[in-house]
């Protein structure tokens, strides 16, 4: 099946929703738009769509960068702290499957 250009993250997505879900103060008035083949076909392909997409795009851009639109939070110690201890217990099982499964260098090398 090919659908409508694969994942969000390669350009699939609706530009104004993908801009306005990242980060507060991780867009300051300006971003890089990257699509793919079909994608610049589908929203490109005539003059109406094309102003259409563009605007989604302007208009998320400069909604993100408002400072007004958006707000900051403090970060959540509670919520780090379960971060540091799921990177720890990734490495860990990264560094088991990788160092003590026999043959695991030899298939890949």
């Amino acid at each position: 099946f090919h659908g409508r250009g694969g994942s969000l993250g390669r350009g699939s997505g609706p530009s104004f929703e993908s801009i306005m879900s990242l980060p507060p103060g991780s867009v300051s008035g300006e971003t890089k738009f990257t699509e793919q083949g079909e994608i610049i076909t589908y929203r490109y392909g005539n003059k109406e769509t094309a102003v259409y997409e563009l605007g989604c795009g302007l208009s998320g851009l400069m909604k993100a960068s408002h400072p007004k639109t958006r707000y900051t939070t403090e970060d959540n110690e509670e919520y780090l702290a379960i971060a540091e201890e799921l990177a720890a217990n990734g490495e860990l099982a990264y560094r088991e499957l990788t160092d003590s499964t026999p043959g695991f260098y030899d298939y890949y090398y």
